[in-house]
């Protein structure tokens, strides 16, 4: 076989792989997305952040896309006028199933706490509560948005 049939045959299979791949992991836009909530729509404890957020449309919010739970995350500006991209965050091990939003910072499922998409490490899901924002506790810890911030006096 010559090289020149070689090289076709190589980026032929490039071509189709990219393809493949580039479609398999693509999200569908907002319009086909099963969206499970928004987050601004709670507002009790709402923060300057998520205020801004209903004031100018961005909208975050949870979506579930093939079994899969994600946090749509708006682009935003920071004080020196530096904007980040939007994205969605694919949240691992997250159960759209039992999904839901306990307030405009804070969400759960069976499994897991979520601060606004990120995972809220050692929170208990059952006794997890918001407090004063950004303030929560559960059966063990208190939290300040996603951090632990002393235990719980048992």
């Amino acid at each position: 076989m010559s090289k020149k049939k070689i090289i076709i045959i190589i980026l032929i299979f490039l071509s189709v792989s990219y393809l493949v791949v580039n479609n398999t992991n693509k999200l569908p836009p907002k319009e086909e997305r099963n969206i499970l909530g928004y987050p601004e729509q709670h507002n009790r404890g709402a923060s300057q952040g998520s205020l801004e957020a209903l004031i100018s449309g961005d909208d975050r919010y949870y979506f579930e896309h093939k079994g899969l739970l994600y946090y749509h995350q708006p682009q935003s500006m920071s004080v020196s006028g530096h904007k980040s991209p939007t994205r969605d965050l694919k949240i691992n091990n997250g159960d759209p199933e039992t999904f839901t939003i306990i307030d405009s910072n804070f969400a759960k499922d069976k499994k897991q706490v979520y601060y606004w998409g990120s995972i809220v490490e050692k929170a208990d899901p059952e006794t997890f509560q918001t407090l004063d924002w950004p303030k929560a506790k559960d059966k063990n810890y208190f939290f300040s948005e996603s951090k632990i911030t002393g235990e719980v006096e048992k």
